[in-house]
């Protein structure tokens, strides 16, 4: 709800079985326009086994491992993200996947990648501020920034 912040957390000791603080089985979406921080004190910060979209919403995440994970995709539309983690920022790692940032804008400090899927990366229209210990943004197949495409 607009006007309004919220926070969850979890602890750094869990059963490895635990993927993320927040993990769905299907597809994840994030929306409305108050602001959520999400502490990844064990592992990813958000992961979804399926899609993972946030849509017109303001997101931290701080994470041991990964940000924000979806394997079968990350779609960020209209979003105020900032991520800080050990591993990838933004990460989508499947056989068909993908990470779309349209509008907004995007800070990410990583260990690892700052984005990074294997088949697409798309980014328009968003003011991104990227750190990253590797790579800003890894991608083997269609890299987009900006409309402009890099194999």
């Amino acid at each position: 709800k607009e006007g309004t912040e919220s926070t969850l957390s979890d602890g750094p000791e869990y059963d490895d079985e635990i993927k993320a603080c927040i993990f769905s089985n299907a597809d994840l979406t994030i929306n409305g326009s108050g602001f959520l921080a999400v502490y990844g004190y064990h592992a990813d910060a958000i992961r979804s086994k399926d899609q993972l979209k946030l849509v017109d919403t303001r997101l931290y995440v701080k994470s041991k491992k990964n940000g924000i994970r979806g394997n079968d995709g990350v779609i960020i539309y209209d979003s105020e993200v900032e991520a800080e983690c050990e591993k990838t920022g933004i990460l989508s790692a499947n056989a068909a996947d993908m990470v779309v940032i349209q509008g907004g804008s995007c800070k990410v400090v990583a260990g690892e990648n700052a984005v990074a899927a294997n088949q697409y990366v798309s980014i328009s229209d968003c003011l991104t501020d990227f750190y990253a210990v590797l790579e800003t943004v890894r991608c083997d197949g269609v890299l987009e920034i900006d409309g402009g495409a890099e194999p």
